[in-house]
C-alpha cells in the first residue's frame, strides 16, 4: 500500500523512504472514508498499529502494565517506525473527525472540547513524525511529512478560530506540497493536488476573516501565492513563531527545486507544472523533465535543417530528415506513456490537477504527430514543385506546356498511381523498396502530391482522435480546435493541386487520353475548387489568428497549411486554361480517342486475332460515358453540327425497379383480434335480410383481418 524503502548515505547511516500522501490516501480510501465511516478508519488505525508496533519490535508494555515506547530519532531505522507515527497521527485524527460529524448533529460542547484534544493529539503525532523525518529520512520524504503535519496543524487552528494561524499553516502546506507534485511523477502530482484542494475551505475562509484583500472574488490558489509572497517570505520572524522551521524547510525547497534540472516553483507563475512546450503562441505546461528535454532536442535538430534549407531541398540525404522523424516519434512515446501514467493517477485519486496533466501529455502528442506531418508534407511538395517547373507545367498566368510536354517519358494512369504509392511504402526487409527516382517525372508530381494529400489526411483523422480525449479549456493556449480546420482546408487545396497533375499526366502525347483529362479538370471546376474556395473565404471571414509563434515547428506548419484565396483562384485560371488546350487537343484529334480501335493481336494456336475495345467500353470494371459538351469530336453525320463528346460518368446509378410485394401490415396482426363488426348493419347496407345466426363476422372477412 506504501511505497517505502532506504538508501544508504554517505556516512554509513540508513536513509528512509516512505511516501506519506499515498499511504495515506490508501488507508483512507479503503477502510472507511470512501463512505465518511471514520469510526471504522479510527478502529483499523488502532489495530494496524498494535500489528505494525510488533512486528518493529515497539510494543509498549503487555495487557497487565503499560511502558511508553515512543519511536525517536536515535530508534528509527525502518520504515515501520515512520508508519508507527503516521498511525498514531491518523488514529487521533480520525477520532477528531468522527466527533466533528457526532458535534454537527448534537451541538454538545463536550463533544467539541473533546475534538480540539483529538486535534491536538494529532498534531502532536505530526509534528513528532516531522522532526524524527528530518533526520533519518530522504529530503522527499522530509518533505512529505512536514506537510502532513501542517495540514493537521491548519485544522487544529481553523477549528480554534485562530485564522491568521490556519492560513500560514495552510498556505505552506500548499507551497511544500505543490512543490513535492512538480518535481515528481504523475501520481505523486495527483496526490499533492488531492492535498491541496482540501485545504482550499481553509484558505478561503481564513484569507476572508483576515479581512485580505480580494479574498471574495480570487481562487485559492492565488490567495496562496498572493499571501506567502506578501506575508510569509517578507515577514519570516512572525511565521517562525507559527510554524516551527520554517526557514529551513523554505531552504530545503530551494534545493529540491536546484535538483530537479535547476528548476523551482514560481510563486507568481500561472501553471502549475514546471516544464512546457512553446507551440502556435501559447505554452503547454507539464512535469515530465526528459519529455522537456526529448522536445527541446527535436526542436534544435528541426531547426537546423530549416536554418540549412535542407528540409526542403531535393538533394538534402534523407538521414537529415530520418533523425529528425526519429526524434519526434521519441517525444510522442514518451507522451503516450506520460498520458497512461496520468490517467492511472486520476483513476486513483480524482484529483482536477490530473485531468489536466492528461489533456497537456495528450496536447504534447498532438505536436508530435503535427511536427512529423508538416515535414514529411513539406519534403514532398517541395519536391513535386520542383520536377513541376523543370516540366514547365506548374499553374499560374503564363502558358504552360499542359499537355504538349514531350520529354516527360513514359507516366502512368490515375489507377496505376495507387499502386505505386503502396509499392513506395514498403519496408519490409524482404521486399525491395521501390523508390521515386525510379519512375518518369510526370508520374512521380502526381505520386509525390498524392503521397502528400494521404498523410494530410491521417494527419486528420489522428488530430481529431486526440482531440476527443482533450479537455475543452485545455487546448485554448493553443488554439487546438483550429488545428482540424487548418487541415481540412490544407487537404482540400492538396486534392485539387494533385488532380490538376494528374489530368496534366493523361492528355501527354504518348497517350492521349483527352477525355479522362477533361473529366478530372471538369470535376476541378464544378465540385473540388469551389469547395477549398469556400472553406478559406469562410476561415479569413471568422478571422481567427494563425497563433503560430516562432518555433521550428510552427514555420513547419506554416509552411504546409498557409493557403490563400489567390492561390485558389490562380489554380482556377490555370485549370481554365488546361480545358481550353485539352479541347484543341480533342478537335485535333478528330475523337481518335472516343473510337474503338481495331488493334490485331497474335493468337497462340493460329486463330484470328480480335480487336480489343477501349477501356470505357468495359461498363463492369470502367465509369459509365456521359455526354459533356466541353468534349466534341463524336459521331457525325452528313450535315450535322458537331455532337458532345462522351466522357466517364464518376458516379453511375442504374435505374431501379420497384415491384410491389403484398403482405398484411404487422399493425393488423396485433390489433385485428380485438375489432369486431356489427355484421346486421353491414348486411342491411347490402340489401340483404339480417342473418338468424346472429355473429358479428363473417368468415370471409375475419379472414381478411387475421381470425
Amino acid at each position: 500500500m506504501s511505497q517505502t524503502g532506504s538508501k544508504v548515505q554517505d556516512g554509513g547511516q540508513k536513509e528512509i523512504g516512505f511516501d506519506v500522501f499515498s499511504y495515506v490516501h490508501d488507508s483512507r480510501q479503503t477502510y472507511g472514508l470512501r463512505a465518511q465511516e471514520y469510526t471504522r478508519y479510527r478502529r483499523y488505525c488502532a489495530h494496524h498499529l498494535r500489528t505494525v508496533r510488533k512486528s518493529a519490535k515497539m510494543t509498549q508494555g503487555s495487557s497487565k502494565a503499560y511502558s511508553k515506547n515512543d519511536v525517536t530519532a536515535e530508534v528509527a531505522s525502518t520504515p515501520e517506525h515512520i508508519e508507527i507515527l503516521v498511525l498514531e497521527a491518523e488514529r487521533a485524527w480520525a477520532y477528531a473527525m468522527d466527533l466533528r460529524e457526532l458535534y454537527s448533529r448534537t451541538e454538545e460542547p463536550r463533544q467539541r472540547y473533546h475534538l480540539i484534544r483529538r486535534l491536538r493529539a494529532a498534531s502532536k503525532a505530526g509534528e513528532q513524525l516531522a522532526a524524527v523525518a528530518g533526520s533519518v529520512c530522504n529530503q522527499r520524504t522530509s518533505l512529505s511529512c512536514y506537510a502532513y503535519w501542517l495540514q493537521i496543524r491548519a485544522q487544529l487552528h481553523f477549528e480554534l478560530e485562530e485564522w491568521e494561524a490556519a492560513l500560514d499553516c495552510a498556505v505552506f502546506c500548499c507551497v511544500v506540497s505543490k512543490q513535492l507534485g512538480a518535481t515528481g511523477s504523475s501520481q505523486q502530482q495527483a496526490l499533492a493536488h488531492s492535498v491541496i484542494e482540501t485545504l482550499d475551505p481553509i484558505v478561503r475562509l481564513a484569507a476572508y476573516q483576515v479581512r485580505m484583500g480580494g479574498a471574495q472574488q480570487l481562487q485559492p490558489s492565488a490567495i496562496a501565492s498572493q499571501w506567502y509572497t506578501l506575508h510569509m517570505k517578507n515577514d519570516p520572524e512572525r511565521v517562525g513563531r507559527v510554524i516551527d522551521g520554517f526557514a529551513t524547510v523554505d531552504a530545503s525547497l530551494k534545493l529540491l527545486g536546484a535538483s530537479n534540472d535547476g528548476q523551482s516553483v514560481s510563486d507568481e507563475q500561472d501553471s502549475s507544472f514546471e516544464n512546457g512546450l512553446q507551440w502556435r503562441g501559447g505554452r503547454v505546461s507539464f512535469t515530465n523533465s526528459a519529455l522537456s528535454s526529448q522536445i527541446e532536442n527535436a526542436e534544435a535538430q528541426l531547426s537546423q535543417i530549416i536554418d540549412d534549407k535542407a528540409l526542403f531541398r531535393t538533394d538534402a540525404p534523407d538521414a537529415l530528415v530520418k533523425d529528425v522523424s526519429s526524434s519526434f516519434k521519441k517525444v510522442g512515446k514518451t507522451a503516450r506513456s506520460c498520458v497512461a501514467d496520468a490517467l492511472a493517477a486520476s483513476a486513483k485519486v480524482g484529483s482536477a490537477a490530473t485531468d489536466k496533466l492528461s489533456s497537456a501529455y495528450l496536447l504534447v502528442e498532438l505536436y508530435s504527430i503535427c511536427a512529423l506531418h508538416a515535414v514529411a508534407v513539406n519534403r514532398y511538395v517541395q519536391q513535386a514543385d520542383k520536377i513541376a517547373a523543370d516540366l514547365n507545367v506548374a499553374p499560374g498566368d503564363s502558358d504552360t506546356s499542359f499537355g504538349k510536354t514531350s520529354g516527360a517519358g513514359n507516366m502512368w494512369f490515375a489507377g496505376d498511381i495507387e499502386a505505386a504509392s503502396s509499392a513506395c511504402g514498403q519496408t519490409k526487409n524482404t521486399a525491395k523498396k521501390v523508390t521515386i527516382d525510379r519512375l518518369a517525372q510526370g508520374t512521380q508530381i502526381v505520386l509525390l502530391y498524392d503521397m502528400a494529400r494521404k498523410s494530410i489526411e491521417q494527419l486528420g483523422s489522428a488530430c481529431s482522435r486526440v482531440l476527443a480525449r482533450v479537455s475543452p479549456s485545455a487546448g485554448g493556449s493553443v488554439y487546438a480546435q483550429q488545428i482540424v480546420d487548418e487541415v481540412a482546408t490544407a487537404s482540400l487545396y492538396y486534392s485539387c493541386v494533385r488532380d490538376y497533375y494528374s489530368a496534366a499526366l493523361h492528355a501527354q502525347p504518348q497517350h492521349k487520353r483527352y477525355l479522362e483529362s477533361l473529366a478530372l479538370l471538369d470535376t476541378l471546376r464544378t465540385d473540388t475548387l469551389p469547395r477549398a474556395a469556400k472553406a478559406i473565404a469562410e476561415a479569413e471571414s471568422r478571422q481567427i489568428p494563425a497563433r503560430l509563434g516562432e518555433t521550428a515547428v510552427d514555420s513547419a506548419w506554416a509552411q504546409m497549411t498557409t493557403t490563400a484565396s489567390d492561390d485558389v483562384a490562380l489554380l482556377a485560371r490555370s485549370v481554365s486554361k488546361a480545358i481550353s488546350t485539352v479541347h484543341e487537343l480533342c478537335v485535333a484529334a478528330g475523337g481518335s480517342s472516343d473510337k474503338h480501335t481495331k488493334t490485331k493481336t497474335k493468337a497462340k494456336d493460329g486463330a484470328k486475332a480480335s480487336p480489343q475495345k477501349e477501356w470505357f467500353s468495359e461498363p463492369s470494371t470502367q465509369p459509365a460515358m456521359i455526354a459533356n459538351p466541353l468534349a466534341p469530336g463524336g459521331r457525325q453525320k452528313a450535315g450535322s453540327t458537331d455532337r458532345p463528346g462522351m466522357v466517364p460518368h464518376l458516379v453511375d446509378v442504374q435505374n431501379a425497379e420497384f415491384v410491389a410485394v403484398p403482405m398484411k401490415p404487422l399493425f393488423y396482426d396485433l390489433a385485428g383480434p380485438g375489432i369486431d363488426f356489427d355484421m346486421a348493419v353491414v348486411e342491411a347496407k347490402a340489401g340483404k335480410p339480417a342473418s338468424s345466426s346472429g355473429s358479428k363476422l363473417g368468415s370471409i372477412i375475419g379472414s381478411l383481418w387475421g381470425r
